[in-house]
Formats: structure tokens, sequence, C-alpha cells
């Protein structure tokens, strides 16, 4: 005899936020790419930007391969947050807390980084210029000038959607209706080997197990 424990349906506060780490990894994945394929372009741009000012080319490289890694990095959390993601809808409370981290974490980041593109060119003005008497605005506007007119800001409006996103994903996964959905109680489970009713009347229960009401007791089979 078997017994189904009714599932608890699932809120749908929980649904969104695994849905919102979806989109998220989706728009991590895009960002890794333009990066990884803008790679080069950024390194040709800088190069030129620091040949004309007179400074020494060999960072050049590091930019690119700081690039390339950080698009490869970008592709790995966004098989984390889909991970995250399944596992929510699961209502895997361990996931939900790993989700709460990497989306405070995620969140510092994204805000960090639209804040950086949106303010960086006035914050690099107030700096002092170089020996060669070339200021770090200077130089930083020559780069992005070389670069694609749509880099930036296709990286800003990803950043500040991946932000708002995660912040809503902290929220949602918060809510009273989640809190009782990942911490509802573990289905109980039945030995299918084990009588979960007394036998009939006259026929001896299993070794181990109390005879029922009225049946007299039973130590051992009878010898063959």
């Amino acid at each position: 005899m078997s017994y189904e424990v009714p599932q608890q349906r699932r809120p749908g506060a929980v649904t969104a936020a695994a849905y919102l780490l979806f989109l998220v990894a989706v728009l991590i994945v895009v960002d890794a790419v333009i990066s990884i394929v803008t790679a080069g372009a950024v390194a040709d741009a800088t190069r030129k930007a620091y040949a004309s000012a007179g400074l020494p080319t060999t960072q050049t490289g590091f930019t690119q391969g700081t690039a390339i890694f950080g698009g490869v990095f970008y592709l790995l959390l966004a098989v984390g947050l889909g991970v995250l993601g399944v596992l929510d809808l699961r209502g895997k409370n361990p996931a939900r807390i790993v989700t709460w981290v990497v989306g405070g974490l995620g969140v510092l980041c994204f805000c960090l980084g639209a804040v950086g593109s949106a303010v960086g060119g006035s914050l690099l003005s107030g700096l002092p210029k170089a020996r060669n008497g070339v200021s770090a605005a200077d130089l930083a506007k020559q780069i992005q000038d070389a670069q694609p007119s749509w880099l930036q800001p296709t990286q800003t409006t990803l950043a500040i959607i991946n932000l708002l996103a995660l912040i809503l994903v902290i929220i949602l996964l918060a809510l009273p209706a989640s809190n009782a959905y990942f911490r509802r109680p573990a289905a109980p489970t039945i030995d299918p080997g084990v009588p979960t009713y007394p036998p009939p009347y006259g026929q001896p229960p299993q070794y181990g197990q109390p005879p029922a009401p009225g049946q007299p007791p039973y130590d051992a089979p009878p010898s063959a």
C-alpha cells in the first residue's frame, strides 16, 4: 500500500525569482560575449592611445587578457546562476542561501560597474597630468573614442538591468510565502517492508513486531 504526500504549491514569488536569475544569466552571457569579441578592439585602442602619448604599450596585452578572463568568469557565473534558479524552483533552502550571497555580491559588483561607467570620465578629469603633460582624462577619452560607440552604453545598460533584477531576487526570496515554501516539512518516508496496520487475526506478525491485540505471542517460526 502506497501513500502520496501532497506537494505544496510553489509561490509566484519563487517562480519569479528563479526566472529573474535565468534572465541575469542570459544577460551575463551576452556581456561576456561582448567582452571577448571586443577585447582586440579595446587593446588596439589602448595601444594607439598610449603610443600617441609617448607612453609604453606593454600593458595593452594585459588589458586584453583581463577582458578575456573576465568574459570566461562571466560565463561560469551565468552557469552557476542558472543552476541556482533550478534549485530554487525545487525548494532547496541551501540554494536560496547561496542565491542571497551570490546576489548580494552581484549587486555590489554591478552597482560599482554602472557607477564607474557613468562617472568614470569626470573622475579621471581631476587626476594630475603625467610627466610628459598627458592627463589621464585625455588618455581615457582617446581610448573610449577608438572603441565601438555602442560598447559602453550597452555594457552600462546590462549592468543596470542585472542590478535591478538581483535586488528583486533577494526581495522575492525573503517574502513570507517563500519562507513557507523553502521551510516546508520533509515528506515522511514509509518502509514497504514494515506493515503499517495489524495483520488479520490468526496470521503472525513479522519478526520484531508486537502481535496484534487479541493474538497470542509469536516467538519463532515452526521448525521444519
